[in-house]
């Protein structure tokens, strides 16, 4: 069975398990997705392989990718694309949903700034 969207977040007191940043595991992932699906991960940008393991998910996924730094808290989330989606994606304005408190809305705005910002530099 194929997906649309698998995300990955595993870290151990180790940083990340070797099984889910190996050049098989991202090879794997982009196989399960559906044409269009999009591999979600979250990476330490500190850590020394951080380089390696984005050039790996650039591997699997054919440079269909965005990275995006959190603003300083020292993650960076890579998007992957099974085709070109990423690059046929056009931000646009961003609004809460509604019922969502302002105080809630406020970092997902943030991060929403965040995701336009990289897709601008790299895309735009």
């Amino acid at each position: 069975t194929r997906c649309d969207t698998l995300m990955v977040d595993g870290f151990d007191s180790d940083g990340q398990p070797g099984g889910l940043c190996s050049q098989r595991f991202y090879d794997d992932a982009c196989d399960m997705l559906q044409p269009g699906g999009m591999l979600v991960v979250n990476l330490h940008s500190g850590h020394r392989d951080h380089a390696r393991h984005l050039e790996r998910i650039r591997r699997s996924f054919a440079g269909a990718m965005l990275v995006v730094d959190d603003g300083g808290l020292g993650n960076s989330i890579v998007f992957a694309c099974k085709g070109p989606a990423l690059e046929r994606f056009r931000p646009g304005v961003v609004r809460p949903p509604k019922g969502l408190s302002k105080d809630a809305a406020k970092p997902l705005l943030a991060a929403f700034a965040l995701v336009s910002s990289a897709w601008k530099e790299q895309f735009g």
